[in-house]
């Protein structure tokens, strides 16, 4: 798959660390979904939780956060309520390494001056986040501002911040058409599931499909979907018959799904599209350094296996 350099609302912070005893945590970037008709939002928080301690363990501090506003009226449990957090929350994190959580509350429109707070045993930390909902739409109504910076983040390989400043620009023009955008941002952030929803919108978008297709075919074929992931790759060789990725693509799809001459042949028309293929994983590793080609450890390792059954070097 090829890198495209081509709701949410998210705001960037300063990056405060809040130091536990193994692990820190930090803010990394919010968002609002999209708003509803009715006078509640739901605002979405990215933290990066790092492991650095020596052990490998979870994180638990992420349970005592809340989330309160200088509105006196409002309070947190009953105005203000935890929603939902991510299932990364309960990963096993190695010394040194990190994952990002995302919580999810909710509250009025109009709670302002929004504060997380850290409970005592987690350090009794707090960070301002931001001013209400309704404040921050009075004071943001430009989206190519926040377009342009996603393009900007997208190509530091910073994903989560690309898809918050689309997400930002999408929040103040709904129906801007940037979901191919989107989608390229999800599946690099490893959220094939977010990258389907935003390819499969992308498709009744004015442009080009056959990109659209085939990234929407690696996205299927990373949730096993390998049915699915064939119908769009070889969609997108019919819109382009020089798309030696996307033959690619199904080749990979029918060696997951057993069908190993069909795989087999596949590899070798993309081959004979792309010649570098015939190198086999070294031709590939060449594209990929020299051309901005990514493929995942799952891509990687079926690409791999059909090297070794065709007799080109394999790892």
């Amino acid at each position: 798959m090829k890198k495209i350099f081509s709701f949410i609302l998210v705001c960037s912070l300063f990056q405060t660390v809040f130091s536990q005893s193994e692990f820190k945590v930090k803010v990394d970037d919010f968002m609002w979904l999209q708003a509803s008709s009715g006078s509640r939002v739901k605002l979405l928080i990215f933290f990066e939780v790092k492991n650095v301690g020596t052990v490998k363990d979870k994180c638990s501090d992420l349970y005592g956060i809340n989330l309160k506003c200088s509105n006196a009226k409002y309070t947190y449990g009953r105005d203000i309520k935890f929603e939902s957090m991510s299932s990364e929350a309960e990963e096993f994190i190695e010394p040194n390494d990190y994952v990002y959580v995302s919580i999810i509350f909710s509250m009025p429109k109009d709670a302002d001056n929004l504060t997380l707070y850290f409970s005592q045993e987690a350090g009794g930390d707090s960070k301002f986040l931001t001013e209400s909902f309704n404040k921050w739409m009075q004071n943001n109504t430009d989206p190519a501002k926040y377009t342009k910076a996603g393009d900007e983040e997208f190509r530091d390989r910073d994903y989560i911040g690309a898809i918050v400043n689309y997400e930002k620009a999408l929040l103040i023009k709904p129906g801007l058409q940037i979901s191919f955008k989107l989608g390229n941002a999800w599946i690099m952030a490893d959220d094939y599931d977010n990258a389907i929803r935003y390819y499969i919108k992308a498709l009744d978008e004015p442009g080009s499909k056959n990109e659209i297709y085939n990234n929407l075919g690696y996205a299927y074929f990373e949730k096993g979907y390998y049915d699915d992931a064939y119908t769009c790759f070889n969609e997108a060789f019919k819109m382009d018959n020089a798309h030696w990725d996307a033959v690619l693509g199904a080749a990979i799809s029918s060696y997951e799904q057993g069908k190993l001459d069909d795989a087999k042949a596949l590899f070798m028309a993309a081959a004979d599209i792309e010649n570098k293929l015939y190198q086999g994983m070294d031709g590939l590793a060449k594209m990929m350094k020299a051309e901005g080609y990514f493929y995942t450890d799952k891509a990687l390792i079926s690409i791999n296996s059909l090297c070794r059954l065709l007799g080109y070097t394999s790892y």
